[in-house]
């Protein structure tokens, strides 16, 4: 279970940089990105911030980003680019609203350009993409944009991204992530060859002590 004393804070200045990897090539793959997001209190930049989005180019495969509101929930959009150069101009409603000072679990889970959006492991919203999305094994990056500027500031906690669909609705995690999960209610098989980055929480100690990347 996320808590704050062992998870990464991200100040609106802050990012989250992975490693490029051909399996961050997303398009019409199947994947699974997951996490435990609790929100700072203003921790939105004006105009909105990115939560998730690729490190070095502007319009780089997907992106996840939380609009900047005065008034509680906060609504997490998905956008995609199938060209490299503009976000399409349908966005898609992930139906997963954020609250300040809150943790929420939010995973997005896509097979066969159908993406399937999970808040607290109920399915909130789906999407199909209309094209691939761009070829892109782009460093993902958590955060900010690939300037460091639309910052997102909150508490990240049990990340893993999978090349695999994973997920109906299910029971949201009550102990640290791994890199394997067993079938069950809306849960699919995952083996550890199909997890490409984890970091996974220290439970005793105050900082997140384990991170995995292929």
């Amino acid at each position: 279970m996320a808590n704050t004393a062992t998870s990464i804070y991200l100040d609106t200045d802050d990012a989250l940089d992975l490693n490029a990897n051909p399996d961050y090539n997303f398009q019409k793959n199947d994947f699974t990105i997951e996490m435990w997001v609790y929100p700072e209190a203003g921790g939105v930049a004006t105009g909105g911030g990115r939560l998730f989005n690729k490190s070095n180019a502007a319009y780089s495969g997907i992106m996840l980003f939380v609009t900047e509101s005065s008034n509680e929930p906060q609504t997490l959009t998905l956008y995609h680019s199938n060209n490299g150069t503009s976000w399409t101009t349908t966005t898609a409603n992930t139906g997963i609203h954020l609250n300040a000072d809150n943790w929420k679990h939010i995973a997005v889970s896509s097979t066969n350009g159908l993406i399937s959006f999970y808040g607290d492991g109920k399915l909130s919203n789906t999407y199909t993409h209309s094209s691939k999305t761009t070829a892109s094994c782009d460093p993902p990056r958590f955060g900010t944009n690939q300037s460091g500027t639309e910052g997102f500031g909150a508490f990240y906690d049990e990340i893993r991204i999978s090349k695999v669909a994973r997920y109906g609705n299910f029971d949201i995690p009550t102990a640290p992530l791994s890199s394997s999960q067993t079938a069950g209610p809306g849960v699919n098989t995952l083996k550890p060859e199909n997890v490409v980055f984890l970091l996974q929480a220290n439970n005793t100690t105050t900082t997140s002590d384990t991170i995995y990347e292929r």
